[in-house]
């Protein structure tokens, strides 16, 4: 019986022993198989690389934006009172979009009245140059110089005949001398026209001084007056420029009183694009206040990747589609610039860089600003292009690369890029037939993969 025993016992240990080493076992075989898990290699979809031809027409979102914004100024300081219309508003030319506060009016009005009162003052002075003081001064001095030159005509024709007179003298006094030494005539009648000859020769030389004196008189005279008439002169353009000054400040300031005491109006039909001031807060001379986009000059904008830029260029054909929930409109249009430096676009994730580029529409009809459209640019077809997947680029700071399956991995390549269309990129630097990983995005450098059948 104890024998029997010991050998259901013994059986029973066995049993048991087998099932712990199948147990183990079943845990070491679960070990590998999460090893083998982590090195299982990915099955890919692998593309070659192949010549082929590519559709030019490129497609970008846009974005609908002014061809052209009228901003609206006033030359005053101000505070708006009220403000008549919103963003996005529709007006009309000559529509009141801003009141401006009461304040300011009686400010200039008052600035007016001070203008005026100088500009008469002004007036009163440029009339007293033509009859005042110094007009009479050189009227005065005119009548002057007439009778001085007058005078001094005069002492030069005495002049003239004192020099003939005294001449005359001389020539009968030296003659009586000669009588008297020769005995013909007495010495007191020799005497008598000596003297004689010697007073008129005398006053013949005060006449000669007398006229210097008049001339260096006449001189100075003409000097006085000429002196006199440059001052007149110089008052009165001094006056007229002040005047003319005056003038455009009063014009200046009339224009500014219009502009306040009227509401700030639309000069053409349009929509109001953005509105810079607040109602009660005062606005600077000088300041935007508001800006009006004309009656539909819309265009379209399109941030473009810098490197597909240099593909498009003004005057290529495009077309845009503007998507809604009622119907999708589509209109012609083309390229109209294209901006000459690139800027940088940041997103969550990332930032790049773009190239604004505009397109002008030749209708506008169903177009409202910030609406986004998609826009697709011709640029005709290409062939014999070495061309891959576009799902295949990927890009590391800007740059675009790939994976190329090589000895059962994924290399990483960067690759310069070509053309670029919808679904298809052409690469410049990889040999044909080279095998592209496409949607490489469960894969990184030297990961083994297998390619798909």
């Amino acid at each position: 019986m104890k024998r029997k025993n010991w050998i259901i016992l013994i059986i029973i240990l066995i049993i048991l022993a087998t099932r712990n080493m199948d147990f183990v076992k079943d845990i070491k075989n679960l070990s590998f198989l999460k090893k083998d898990d982590e090195n299982i290699a990915p099955v890919v979809r692998i593309e070659k690389l192949k010549k082929g031809s590519m559709n030019g027409d490129l497609l970008f979102q846009g974005v609908v934006v002014p061809k052209e914004t009228i901003p609206l100024y006033v030359n005053v300081p101000v505070t708006v009172e009220n403000i008549l219309v919103k963003s996005g508003s529709l007006v009309n030319s000559g529509d009141s979009l801003l009141e401006f506060s009461a304040s300011i009016k009686s400010e200039l009005e008052r600035s007016l009245e001070e203008v005026n009162l100088d500009l008469n003052n002004i007036d009163l002075e440029l009339r007293d140059l033509t009859s005042g003081s110094l007009k009479l001064e050189l009227e005065n001095k005119t009548l002057e110089i007439r009778s001085l030159k007058a005078e001094i005509n005069a002492m030069e024709r005495a002049l003239k005949v004192l020099k003939f007179e005294s001449r005359t003298l001389r020539e009968q006094a030296d003659a009586k001398m000669r009588l008297f030494e020769n005995d013909g005539i007495s010495s007191i009648e020799a005497n008598a026209a000596e003297t004689n000859a010697d007073k008129k020769e005398a006053e013949f030389t005060d006449q000669i001084s007398s006229l210097d004196i008049s001339r260096q008189q006449y001189e100075l005279l003409l000097l006085s007056y000429e002196r006199l008439k440059r001052e007149l002169n110089l008052k009165r353009i001094t006056l007229k420029s002040r005047r003319r000054k005056i003038l455009l400040e009063k014009r200046d300031l009339e224009a500014k009183l219009n502009n306040v005491n009227e509401p700030l109006k639309s000069p053409i039909n349009g929509l109001v694009a953005e509105i810079f001031v607040e109602e009660g807060i005062p606005v600077a001379r000088g300041k935007k206040l508001i800006s009006v986009v004309p009656e539909d000059s819309y265009m379209i904008k399109v941030d473009v990747p810098l490197y597909i830029a240099s593909m498009i260029e003004k005057g290529q054909k495009a077309k845009v589609t503007l998507s809604d929930n009622k119907s999708d409109q589509s209109y012609e249009g083309v390229v109209e610039k294209v901006a000459q430096g690139a800027s940088v676009v940041e997103t969550k994730n990332y930032e790049d860089k773009v190239v604004e580029v505009y397109v002008d529409v030749e209708k506008t009809e169903g177009l409202k600003l910030g609406y986004y459209t998609t826009v697709s640019i011709e640029e005709g077809k290409s062939g014999d292009l070495l061309t891959l997947n576009s799902f295949s680029v990927l890009e590391d700071e800007g740059k675009p690369f790939v994976y190329i399956f090589e000895d059962g991995m994924a290399k990483k390549r960067y690759i310069k890029t070509g053309k670029v269309d919808s679904f298809r990129i052409e690469v410049l630097d990889l040999p044909e037939g080279t095998p592209i990983v496409v949607n490489p995005f469960e894969v990184y450098d030297n990961k083994k993969i297998v390619a798909e059948n």
